[in-house]
């Protein structure tokens, strides 16, 4: 991840770098993102070398990774915030991304406002938007899903969108798409990389995102719900689930992500396999 511009909130506290606002109204990027991230929806509702679906594959690896950091059974390295909480099993997983859910349009709104925290050794800012709700749900391009919700996001290195779309426009029936565009380092002129992601909600503060070669569990803690300050965790997997000779990578990591830009929790990593 590139390094982190320094912390300095606009007067109306958003951490987007001026020179990123443009990309807000950027139609190209919000059509080929929800294009691509439709495109690896659909490649995961398909088969892999060992599964039924791709699906499949990551609930099992989810699950694999849920049993082998369970607290008191002591992993090689210890989560800080253990991820058993998250119910990833492959018959949720597949009926939410095929569309079989009707997930509220506030899924997102757990993880809006700034947040900050460490990527290895780097300080990182995050900022999610309030999101745009349509209703109808909205088109944005031709032969693809209608938008119910939409999230613009700075993820400290580069922004995106989180898309609740609509299955055959059908609000009852919805799924979640992003994508993210990646700069070097403070040149956000130029995008250099993209990822699109699949994502599943497990309830109102918990999010997974999927993509090619990671998978993220991401849950926000609310003071309401805790006590604590608010803050968000991000435990993040590698893997190579979809090629020819499917692998995981045994080192995963952990992020805590606070309101705060002077609390910033320590980068973890986890040898769990």
């Amino acid at each position: 991840m590139a390094e982190q511009p320094t912390v300095e909130l606009g007067s109306a506290g958003l951490l987007f770098p001026s020179a990123v606002e443009r990309w807000r109204s950027a139609e190209e990027q919000l059509v080929r993102g929800v294009i691509k991230a439709e495109v690896f929806r659909e490649r995961l509702l398909k088969p892999t070398a060992t599964h039924e679906t791709g699906v499949g594959a990551v609930a099992d690896l989810v699950s694999d990774f849920q049993k082998q950091t369970r607290p008191g059974e002591e992993p090689l390295s210890p989560l800080r915030q253990n991820v058993q909480a998250f119910d990833v099993s492959g018959d949720r997983l597949i009926a939410q991304v095929r569309g079989d859910n009707d997930l509220s349009p506030d899924v997102f709104d757990s993880f809006d406002g700034c947040w900050f925290g460490r990527w290895d050794q780097i300080h990182v800012n995050h900022e999610w938007r309030p999101s745009d709700r349509y209703s109808p749900p909205k088109s944005i391009a031709s032969q693809q899903p209608s938008i119910e919700s939409l999230q613009y996001a700075w993820v400290g290195n580069g922004f995106g969108w989180n898309y609740l779309s609509a299955r055959d426009g059908n609000a009852k029936h919805n799924y979640i798409l992003g994508m993210v565009y990646y700069f070097s380092g403070s040149n956000y002129h130029d995008i250099t990389e993209e990822k699109p992601h699949v994502g599943f909600a497990d309830g109102p503060t918990r999010l997974i995102w999927i993509t090619e070669s990671e998978i993220y569990l991401e849950e926000a803690f609310p003071h309401s719900l805790t006590g604590d300050p608010d803050h968000y965790v991000i435990t993040g997997l590698r893997h190579d689930l979809f090629g020819e000779s499917p692998s995981v990578f045994p080192t995963a990591v952990q992020a805590t992500y606070t309101r705060d830009p002077e609390n910033r929790p320590s980068f973890q990593q986890i040898i769990w396999k």
